[in-house]
């Protein structure tokens, strides 16, 4: 399920800034959970738990999506806790609208946030939701996302703190993806700017088809 995240329409009942419903679905805490978690009870009626997961993003701070950092915990807190009444089978925490740190796509990263909306340096919502989702016994898978680098996925993963990463954009950039993590390579960036991400195009291979790959041998990439 999509579109707990980046100000989608799911997203803007979680957040107050948006949702400014005087009916049972906005409001109070519970009140603005309830259009997504009702939207994700009519799923399960389709199909089973263990085959529904879902992506959330409590730090997001795309289009106009940003809440305070209590408001973050409140929200989170609640509404996970309703998730893992539900036994999906992953729930995806992003990290997007964080501050790493270093280098990033410059088409997502976080603009600065706005007076009284800002979070904890180094702060992640994996430190502070990642065990309501992953212990020992959870019905739960617990996936991350947004920015991770190979090593940060692997010592992750060894730590025990998660189950499942995905890698998007670099797919992108890198057509042997697999090769280079497998090989331990390095893996491109997106130097071409935010066309990459939604256009425009001239022709539908350009910056989606049209990447290099790294050869093992030459230590360089090739088109």
């Amino acid at each position: 399920m999509r579109g707990d995240d980046r100000g989608y329409l799911l997203h803007s009942f979680l957040a107050s800034r948006s949702n400014q419903r005087a009916d049972i679905y906005g409001g109070s805490v519970e009140n603005r959970c309830r259009f997504p978690l009702e939207i994700l009870d009519a799923i399960l009626t389709v199909w089973d738990s263990d085959r529904v997961g879902i992506k959330i993003c409590p730090s997001d701070d795309y289009n106009d999506s940003t809440v305070s950092y209590n408001e973050q915990l409140e929200t989170y807190e609640y509404y996970i806790g309703e998730l893992m009444k539900r036994k999906l089978m992953f729930i995806n925490l992003s990290r997007r609208g964080c501050h790493l740190g270093r280098d990033q796509d410059e088409y997502f990263k976080s603009a600065p946030r706005p007076s009284g909306l800002e979070i904890p340096a180094n702060y992640e919502p994996l430190h502070h939701f990642g065990k309501m989702i992953k212990f020992e016994g959870s019905p739960t898978l617990l996936m991350v996302n947004h920015e991770y680098t190979v090593s940060e996925a692997n010592d992750l993963i060894r730590a025990g703190k998660i189950d499942l990463i995905c890698f998007g954009r670099p797919f992108i950039y890198n057509p042997d993806l697999i090769s280079r993590i497998r090989d331990d390579k390095p893996f491109a960036t997106n130097d071409r700017g935010g066309a990459v991400n939604y256009g425009p195009y001239q022709d539908i291979n350009e910056n989606y088809n049209d990447w290099p790959s790294f050869n093992a041998s030459t230590q360089r990439v090739e088109i």
